[in-house]
């Protein structure tokens, strides 16, 4: 039964402390990064790429001189030009009067007359005159006349001198003689054609021109009469103002008409309140109440009610109840109580009807208003509408008389061409024959020394592209940040490129500590103790992800530099494949892990010490099942009892993806550090890794890129340099304090 736990056995707080806290993909796996191609990274190419780009470019600037100069020696080309000079016409003799410049009708005539001297009949007028040439009789052995004329036309070439008033007439060949014959004979015939050329097509073209010329004037006054008329139409407004003036006036009647429906709803409310209501409800109406009121009878005897009580007041205090005045007095009162009623209910009877027929008389005064203004808010619409009708019939004539504005002006521009090939007199003339050149045109080192320099240029760079494309294998820093992901712990150089002899790597820190390889495991252990907090350094797995990696060195290494300052540091070899510390330390015991793994030895019988504070622990003999054995509980009360005696334990495995080893051995340590060899490990091999140990909950330290080369474009070189020239100049005189003293002293401090 496999002794590789699973992800629900890890220990809670790996599964959540540990990894790299980089973003995780579906499934687990860290998210891979795409491909990506910096500056710096372009630049390290060039460097490292640098002879294939001189050897391309100097390949190819050798190669194509080369071929310039058999080119030159074999079959050289050569180029014959005649120039033709065009006379412009004169003012006079234009019928047609136009608002062009003489610079756009020169430049128009040069154009036309360049296209019209590569018709067909021109060079046919030519034949004649060439066929004694060379050039006609290796043409005349392809085909016919026509085949010879559409090969002169494909080889001659008729172009507008730019900035000039000249035409040339040019064509390139290995025979100088011949190529200069047949331009001036295509030149001359060119010329004649010009000169004899029948007016009578053109002559019927200007007339039908002018037909249509004068349709197009007929309709562009009609319809500019026809916009005069529109916009005189309405003599109390603007054409262009009136659609904004009735706009305007439309908004402010249906303000007015929507004030009115407002006031219509409450008349009519207020009339629908009398409608069918009796009169003594109606009675009760404010209205009604204050024209009671204010009836001058009513207020009248409400008064003189009002002075008898008073009186019958005064009366009643002084003679009492049953005085004959007072009796009379109250009897007056009552009979006037009686009168008020009556007058009081004569008014309110009165007051109704007119409260009736105020309300109606409002009513209808306030529908014949919202009327009226519905009435003038409609025709605002239709006027609205119908200048809006009139304003789009104005623009459409507008557009049509522009765009007559601008066929007439093509009209003129071309009756003006065709005016000026009629009436010139002699169009064309010879201003330079071609003469039989001496010097070829083609092929020029200064066009073929440049253009060997760049196709070499464009390979060699396109070529060092591929190459670098295809080199998938981790190089630099740079590469495990970008495509692993991975923080940095330091990178350890390459031994050919050190100037000290170093036997080897895993027992520098013992043959060679004051070497530049030492000094970068210095920093790997400075970079790692500010990885994280100390509880996480005391149980530390060394792995890679393929054999040869050195994980051994780093293993070691990194133990060396770590027990400093009074520390305990043991490396164990749990390398149970390959285990290479027996080798390296001959006088240790024979007993080793396995043993003790098995409960045939005690861990602290089988220790080394090599140096100071620095223990080893073999392997042990090779067991028949390496992955139960570092799975097992027994390995874990291991890896908690070495932790509570050393400062630091150090496990040096097997590659992680060769065998499982390394992955079950990380479950049970505080972190892993993952050892990169540059040059050889791809970056797919690096995540396949890292992706393991993330879906394991291990902690990842960080990356040693171990094995780096110093080259052209790469890195470490000027590190090299100055780590030898400080080192020379930090040699102390007798007496001094020496370099080993100091980096005691420094490792102490560090400690």
């Amino acid at each position: 039964m496999s002794m590789v736990p699973k992800h629900e056995q890890l220990p809670q707080d790996i599964r959540q402390g540990g990894g790299t806290g980089r973003p995780m993909a579906p499934g687990g796996s860290a998210k891979a990064t795409g491909f990506s191609f910096t500056g710096k990274d372009f630049v390290r190419m060039l460097r490292r790429r640098k002879w294939l780009i001189i050897s391309s470019v100097l390949f190819f600037s050798i190669t194509s001189v080369l071929v310039a100069f058999l080119w030159l020696k074999y079959a050289p080309i050569y180029k014959a030009q005649a120039i033709l000079a065009v006379n412009p016409p004169k003012a006079s003799e234009m019928e047609i009067a136009t608002n062009l410049l003489g610079k756009d009708i020169i430049e128009r005539v040069l154009q036309s007359r360049a296209q019209a001297m590569m018709s067909q009949k021109v060079f046919e007028e030519a034949l004649d005159d060439i066929r004694h040439t060379t050039w006609f009789a290796d043409a005349r052995s392809d085909g016919g006349d026509l085949d010879i004329v559409d090969k002169l036309l494909k080889e001659v070439n008729i172009s507008v001198i730019p900035r000039t008033e000249y035409i040339s007439v040019s064509m390139q060949g290995t025979n100088p003689s011949d190529i200069a014959e047949i331009v001036n004979a295509i030149s001359a015939a060119a010329v004649k054609d010009f000169k004899d050329i029948s007016n009578q097509e053109r002559y019927e073209t200007i007339q039908l021109f002018k037909r249509e010329l004068a349709d197009k004037r007929a309709r562009h006054q009609r319809d500019s009469e026809t916009l005069r008329a529109l916009r005189k139409q309405d003599d109390a407004t603007e054409a262009t103002d009136a659609p904004q003036t009735i706009a305007a006036l439309q908004a402010a009647l249906v303000g007015r008409m929507l004030e009115a429906r407002e006031e219509f709803n409450r008349a009519r409310m207020a009339m629908g309140m009398v409608q069918g209501v009796p009169d003594s409800e109606l009675a009760t109406l404010p209205e009604v109440k204050q024209m009671v009121d204010m009836d001058r009878n009513v207020m009248m005897l409400k008064q003189q009610l009002a002075n008898m009580e008073i009186a019958l007041a005064s009366r009643q205090e002084r003679f009492g109840d049953a005085h004959p005045s007072v009796k009379t007095l109250k009897s007056d009162i009552k009979a006037l109580k009686q009168r008020l009623d009556v007058e009081e209910n004569k008014v309110t009877v009165k007051a109704v009807e007119n409260a009736k027929q105020g309300r109606a008389t409002y009513y209808k005064q306030m529908e014949q208003n919202y009327l009226d203004l519905a009435a003038q808010v409609t025709k605002a619409n239709k006027d609205l509408k119908d200048l809006n009708v009139l304003q789009s019939r104005m623009d459409n004539i507008t557009d049509e008389i522009t765009s007559s504005t601008t066929a007439i002006r093509q009209l003129e521009s071309r009756l003006t061409d065709l005016g000026l090939l009629m009436n010139a007199a002699q169009p064309i003339v010879f201003m330079r024959q071609a003469v039989k050149p001496h010097e070829p045109s083609f092929p020029k080192y200064k066009i073929f020394a440049p253009l060997g320099v760049f196709l070499g240029l464009v390979l060699g760079l396109g070529l060092s592209f591929l190459l670098e494309l295809l080199d998938t294998s981790i190089k630099a820093p740079s590469d495990v940040a970008r495509r692993v992901e991975l923080p940095m712990l330091g990178m350890v150089p390459h031994l050919d490129d050190v100037e000290e002899d170093i036997p080897d790597i895993r027992t520098a820190f013992i043959t060679s500590p004051n070497t530049i390889v030492c000094e970068s495991f210095r920093q790997v252990r400075t970079n790692l103790m500010f990885s994280g907090p100390a509880e996480l350094l005391k149980t530390i797995l060394v792995t890679s992800p393929m054999p040869e990696d050195g994980r051994t060195s780093v293993s070691l290494n990194l133990g060396n530099h770590l027990a400093v300052g009074n520390k305990r540091v043991l490396v164990v070899d749990a390398n149970f494949r390959q285990p290479a510390i027996h080798q390296l330390f001959p006088d240790s015991p024979s007993a080793g892990l396995s043993n003790v793994l098995v409960g045939q030895a005690d861990w602290h019988d089988i220790l080394q010490e090599i140096r100071p504070g620095l223990f080893v622990m073999n392997s042990g003999p090779i067991p028949p099942n390496p992955v139960e054995l570092l799975g097992s509980e027994q390995m874990a009360e291991l890896i908690q009892s070495l932790s509570e005696e050393f400062d630091h334990v150090i496990f040096d495995t097997a590659p992680l993806l060769v065998v499982a080893d390394a992955a079950v051995l990380s479950t049970r340590t505080a972190g892993t550090i993952l050892v990169v060899r540059a040059g050889i490990n791809t970056y797919g091999i690096a995540q396949r890794a890292r992706d393991m140990l993330t879906k394991l909950g291990t902690h990842i330290y960080g990356v040693v890129l171990n094995g780096v080369r110093v080259r052209a474009g790469g890195y470490l070189r000027k590190s090299y340099e100055t780590f030898y020239e400080y080192r020379e100049g930090a040699k102390s005189p007798a007496g001094a304090v020496t370099t080993k003293t100091l980096e005691d002293k420094t490792e102490e401090k560090d400690a």
